[in-house]
Protein backbone atom coordinates (compact mmCIF):
# COMPACT_ATOMS: atom_id res chain seq x y z
CA UNK A 1 0.00 0.00 0.00
CA UNK A 2 1.00 4.12 -0.42
CA UNK A 3 1.52 4.07 3.80
CA UNK A 4 3.78 1.24 3.95
CA UNK A 5 6.05 1.71 0.96
CA UNK A 6 6.22 5.25 2.63
CA UNK A 7 7.17 3.97 6.16
CA UNK A 8 9.46 1.02 4.13
CA UNK A 9 11.76 4.17 3.14
CA UNK A 10 10.29 7.14 5.71
CA UNK A 11 9.65 5.63 8.75
CA UNK A 12 6.56 5.22 10.58
CA UNK A 13 3.65 7.81 9.63
CA UNK A 14 2.59 9.78 13.05
CA UNK A 15 1.34 12.41 11.08
CA UNK A 16 -1.28 12.49 8.34
CA UNK A 17 -2.77 15.59 6.46
CA UNK A 18 -5.21 14.99 4.49
CA UNK A 19 -4.91 17.95 1.61
CA UNK A 20 -7.30 17.16 -1.03
CA UNK A 21 -10.23 18.72 -2.59
CA UNK A 22 -12.32 19.02 -5.57
CA UNK A 23 -15.77 20.75 -6.80
CA UNK A 24 -17.99 20.47 -9.61
CA UNK A 25 -17.65 24.04 -9.69
CA UNK A 26 -14.88 23.26 -12.60
CA UNK A 27 -17.08 20.78 -14.12
CA UNK A 28 -20.27 22.05 -15.15
CA UNK A 29 -21.53 23.89 -11.08
CA UNK A 30 -25.00 23.69 -10.03
CA UNK A 31 -25.94 20.66 -8.41
CA UNK A 32 -29.53 20.09 -10.42
CA UNK A 33 -27.07 20.73 -13.50
CA UNK A 34 -24.18 17.90 -12.75
CA UNK A 35 -24.94 14.22 -13.06
CA UNK A 36 -24.23 11.54 -10.72
CA UNK A 37 -20.48 10.59 -12.36
CA UNK A 38 -19.47 14.15 -11.18
CA UNK A 39 -21.14 13.81 -7.52
CA UNK A 40 -19.25 10.79 -7.44
CA UNK A 41 -16.39 12.25 -8.68
CA UNK A 42 -16.44 15.06 -5.96
CA UNK A 43 -17.11 12.80 -2.69
CA UNK A 44 -14.42 10.38 -4.15
CA UNK A 45 -11.73 13.10 -4.69
CA UNK A 46 -12.97 15.36 -1.74
CA UNK A 47 -13.53 12.81 1.29
CA UNK A 48 -13.37 9.29 -0.03
CA UNK A 49 -9.37 9.72 -0.42
CA UNK A 50 -9.42 10.74 2.83
CA UNK A 51 -11.03 8.03 4.75
CA UNK A 52 -8.97 5.85 2.91
CA UNK A 53 -5.80 6.86 3.43
CA UNK A 54 -6.98 7.64 7.31
CA UNK A 55 -7.65 3.83 7.22
CA UNK A 56 -4.36 2.83 6.01
CA UNK A 57 -2.32 5.37 8.60
CA UNK A 58 -4.10 4.98 11.86
CA UNK A 59 -3.62 1.32 12.52
CA UNK A 60 -0.27 2.26 12.68
CA UNK A 61 -0.48 5.15 14.62
CA UNK A 62 -2.73 3.66 17.23
CA UNK A 63 -0.35 1.07 17.66
CA UNK A 64 2.50 2.91 18.49
CA UNK A 65 0.14 4.83 20.83
CA UNK A 66 0.41 8.42 19.08
CA UNK A 67 -0.14 9.61 15.71
CA UNK A 68 -1.97 13.03 14.29
CA UNK A 69 -4.76 13.24 11.75
CA UNK A 70 -5.79 16.54 10.10
CA UNK A 71 -8.25 16.96 7.66
CA UNK A 72 -8.69 20.02 5.33
CA UNK A 73 -12.18 20.93 5.29
CA UNK A 74 -13.32 24.23 3.72
CA UNK A 75 -15.40 27.26 5.10
CA UNK A 76 -17.73 26.18 2.32
CA UNK A 77 -19.36 23.06 4.66
CA UNK A 78 -20.39 26.02 6.95
CA UNK A 79 -21.56 28.70 4.15
CA UNK A 80 -24.03 26.74 1.47
CA UNK A 81 -22.41 28.63 -1.55
CA UNK A 82 -24.10 28.29 -4.65
CA UNK A 83 -22.44 26.12 -7.24
CA UNK A 84 -20.39 24.36 -4.29
CA UNK A 85 -23.39 21.72 -3.13
CA UNK A 86 -21.10 18.56 -4.05
CA UNK A 87 -18.56 20.09 -2.41
CA UNK A 88 -19.35 21.67 0.33
CA UNK A 89 -21.30 17.80 1.15
CA UNK A 90 -17.36 16.47 0.36
CA UNK A 91 -15.90 18.51 3.03
CA UNK A 92 -19.42 18.38 5.67
CA UNK A 93 -18.87 14.86 5.95
CA UNK A 94 -14.94 15.27 6.56
CA UNK A 95 -16.39 17.13 10.17
CA UNK A 96 -18.43 14.40 10.87
CA UNK A 97 -15.31 11.88 10.08
CA UNK A 98 -13.19 14.11 12.14
CA UNK A 99 -15.59 14.13 15.12
CA UNK A 100 -16.20 10.22 15.18
CA UNK A 101 -12.82 9.53 14.52
CA UNK A 102 -11.70 10.96 17.61
CA UNK A 103 -14.00 9.56 19.59
CA UNK A 104 -12.44 5.94 18.64
CA UNK A 105 -8.60 7.06 18.70
CA UNK A 106 -8.64 9.48 21.71
CA UNK A 107 -7.94 6.93 24.34
CA UNK A 108 -5.08 5.75 21.90
CA UNK A 109 -3.07 8.90 21.59
CA UNK A 110 -4.16 10.05 18.66
CA UNK A 111 -5.64 12.98 17.53
CA UNK A 112 -8.09 13.70 14.44
CA UNK A 113 -8.89 17.62 13.58
CA UNK A 114 -9.95 19.42 11.07
CA UNK A 115 -9.12 22.68 9.47
CA UNK A 116 -11.69 25.14 7.29
CA UNK A 117 -9.85 27.58 5.42
CA UNK A 118 -11.67 29.97 3.43
CA UNK A 119 -10.39 31.74 0.00
CA UNK A 120 -6.84 31.16 0.32
CA UNK A 121 -4.55 32.19 -2.43
CA UNK A 122 -3.45 28.75 -4.65
CA UNK A 123 -3.01 28.24 -8.05
CA UNK A 124 -6.31 26.98 -7.92
CA UNK A 125 -7.65 30.59 -7.61
CA UNK A 126 -5.96 32.01 -10.88
CA UNK A 127 -8.71 30.22 -12.52
CA UNK A 128 -11.19 32.39 -10.39
CA UNK A 129 -12.81 35.53 -11.97
CA UNK A 130 -11.10 39.10 -10.39
CA UNK A 131 -14.83 40.00 -9.31
CA UNK A 132 -15.62 36.90 -7.19
CA UNK A 133 -12.53 37.42 -5.41
CA UNK A 134 -12.95 40.55 -4.70
CA UNK A 135 -16.19 39.66 -3.46
CA UNK A 136 -14.26 37.41 -0.87
CA UNK A 137 -11.88 39.65 -0.02
CA UNK A 138 -14.02 42.48 0.87
CA UNK A 139 -16.73 39.62 2.57
CA UNK A 140 -13.36 38.74 4.95
CA UNK A 141 -13.59 41.16 8.15
CA UNK A 142 -9.75 40.66 7.90
CA UNK A 143 -9.71 42.27 4.62
CA UNK A 144 -7.38 40.10 2.52
CA UNK A 145 -7.29 36.23 1.02
CA UNK A 146 -5.32 34.19 2.94
CA UNK A 147 -1.74 33.07 2.58
CA UNK A 148 -1.32 29.24 2.03
CA UNK A 149 1.27 29.62 5.19
CA UNK A 150 -1.59 31.53 7.14
CA UNK A 151 -3.06 27.98 6.78
CA UNK A 152 -0.24 26.07 7.68
CA UNK A 153 0.66 27.50 10.90
CA UNK A 154 -2.16 25.96 12.18
CA UNK A 155 -2.19 22.78 10.29
CA UNK A 156 1.36 22.30 11.70
CA UNK A 157 0.44 23.19 15.69
CA UNK A 158 -2.23 20.42 15.06
CA UNK A 159 -0.30 18.02 13.83
CA UNK A 160 2.61 18.49 16.82
CA UNK A 161 3.05 17.52 19.97
CA UNK A 162 1.74 20.59 21.77
CA UNK A 163 -2.03 20.29 20.54
CA UNK A 164 -2.21 16.72 22.47
CA UNK A 165 -5.13 17.91 24.38
CA UNK A 166 -6.96 19.36 20.87
CA UNK A 167 -8.93 16.37 19.06
CA UNK A 168 -12.29 16.27 17.50
CA UNK A 169 -12.03 19.93 16.95
CA UNK A 170 -13.07 21.95 12.76
CA UNK A 171 -11.07 24.81 13.10
CA UNK A 172 -12.25 27.75 10.53
CA UNK A 173 -9.49 30.13 9.62
CA UNK A 174 -11.50 32.06 7.53
CA UNK A 175 -10.26 35.64 8.03
CA UNK A 176 -13.32 36.33 10.63
CA UNK A 177 -15.89 35.26 7.34
CA UNK A 178 -17.75 33.08 8.98
CA UNK A 179 -17.62 33.46 12.64
CA UNK A 180 -19.81 30.46 14.07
Amino acid sequence: SFVADCEATLGPVDVLINNVGQSARERGGRFLDSSEAVWRFVLEISLLTSLRLTRLAAPGMKARGYGRIVNISSDAAFAGDAGLVDYATAKMGLVGFTRSLARELAADGVTVNAVAPGAVATRAHERIAPEILEKLRRDTPAGFIAAPEDVAGLVAYLASREARFVTGQTILIDGGRWML
